[in-house]
């Protein structure tokens, strides 16, 4: 189930995977998301996520830490595991963290942490700035594979 919000011209991509096991919370972060112009695809689980990407193709995976039975670091082996998912960004969001699972997060390539709760405006301002990033270094790839 894709949430497509009303698009005005974008300069950037704005497709999101939200990995998020609670109904409530997922309905509600993919509500802040389309409220700030993204295609949100919801997932509940690490299994629904790893087949969301190949088909959704998402620019940027929004997921909460601690997932059932898998957790949002597993989340981030599995995605850089793939070639073409390797640059996309990854921002994790939980309401407690230790300094350890920021270290590893970070670690492994999280582009940011979020720790609940977050007011709405700044999730979607920190989700924008991901996605002009990712772009632009997309961008750069390409240029940089041009034979001139």
């Amino acid at each position: 189930m894709w949430l497509r919000p009303r698009l005005e011209s974008s300069d950037f991509p704005r497709r999101v995977l939200v990995v998020e096991p609670s109904l409530r919370e997922c309905s509600r972060l993919c509500n802040i998301l389309t409220a700030g112009q993204m295609e949100v695809y919801p997932a509940g689980d690490l299994i629904t996520a790893v087949r969301a990407f190949s088909m959704f193709q998402p620019d940027l995976i929004l997921a909460q830490l601690r997932l059932p039975t898998h957790n949002g670091l597993t989340l981030i082996r599995r995605v850089r595991e793939g070639h073409s998912s390797r640059l996309v960004p990854v921002i994790l969001y939980g309401d407690i963290t230790t300094a350890e699972e920021r270290i590893a997060a970070l670690d492994l390539g999280a582009l940011d942490l979020i720790v609940q709760p977050f007011v709405s405006t700044e999730l979607i301002a920190r989700v924008r700035s991901a996605l002009r990033a990712w772009h632009t270094l997309s961008i750069l790839e390409q240029k940089a594979h041009q034979d001139h």
